[in-house]
């Protein structure tokens, strides 16, 4: 994680603000420094499949979880509602044995099809899942779910060597969450990624107005940036731009604000 203080001292350093002015830290810096954070996200997100590094520094924000596939009525396909913190797809798969398809990874959360909420399993209790998952280690699959556009999906449901099967199911976006075919599939493992959290940056002044007169930050009471303390720099860049551009807006409102009350 990034500690805030850590940058701040920082980002203060890097664009002499004895020169350009104070910058708040309850304000203009966490402020910036969380805009940075969710253009870091989206930018990486876009590109996350096609760079390993890129996927590697989205780590902190992605998780895995048990969802159960609602059936839809008269359909060809079923459906799964995202989780409440979903913001992006990475993956999804079936996770199966050759006896019974569609099983629930213990280790993970499971999710109603329809609420994207936590909750239990209405096909059988912890134990026997466990007990089914070991004597069917050897035989366990994860089969892969690819995910296609809405263009597609119509012609696809009825493709001659291309429809959906339990060996090569299809996915495809839906009102926030997706259509699954075949139907049948019981519980799915999603992969997604959730948006970072907002960091906080608690503080007191000592000694206020003294000459001696010292920000004191409250680590304990404030959230740091869940990035990967390799992105520092990045974040020090990105936030020394806004810097710089709010200080040249605030010259030019000030210039103008100047000429506005010349009196002629």
């Amino acid at each position: 994680m990034i500690d805030l203080f850590q940058l701040y001292e920082k980002v203060c350093g890097s664009v002499n603000t004895q020169q350009g002015g104070h910058i708040r830290p309850h304000r203009n810096f966490v402020d910036w420094a969380n805009d940075v954070s969710i253009e870091l996200f989206e930018e990486y997100v876009a590109v996350a499949g096609k760079n390993q590094q890129i996927t590697d520094y989205l780590s902190p924000f992605q998780k895995s979880a048990n969802v159960i596939v609602n059936p839809v009525s008269g359909a060809m396909y079923d459906f799964v509602k995202f989780p409440q913190d979903y913001d992006h797809f990475s993956s999804a798969r079936v996770y199966y044995d050759s006896r019974l398809k569609g099983c629930a990874k213990p280790e993970l959360d499971l999710l109603d099809g329809k609420t994207g909420q936590k909750c239990e399993s209405p096909y059988r209790d912890e134990d026997d899942l466990i007990r089914q998952e070991q004597e069917a280690e050897e035989g366990l699959n994860e089969v892969p779910i690819t995910k296609v556009g809405n263009q597609r999906w119509g012609s696809l449901l009825k493709h001659r060597t291309m429809a959906p099967t339990p060996e090569s199911p299809k996915a495809t976006n839906m009102d926030g969450g997706l259509r699954i075919a075949p139907k049948g599939l019981g519980i799915i493992v999603l992969d997604y990624y959730r948006k970072p959290a907002p960091a906080t940056f608690e503080y007191t002044i000592t000694n206020p107005g003294d000459i001696d007169e010292y920000l004191q930050y409250k680590e304990a009471d404030s959230k740091k940036l869940e990035w990967s303390s390799i992105l520092i720099n990045e974040f020090i860049n990105r936030i020394g731009k806004k810097y710089g551009k709010y200080i040249r807006e605030s010259f030019v409102y000030e210039t103008s604000e100047k000429d506005r009350n010349v009196t002629i």
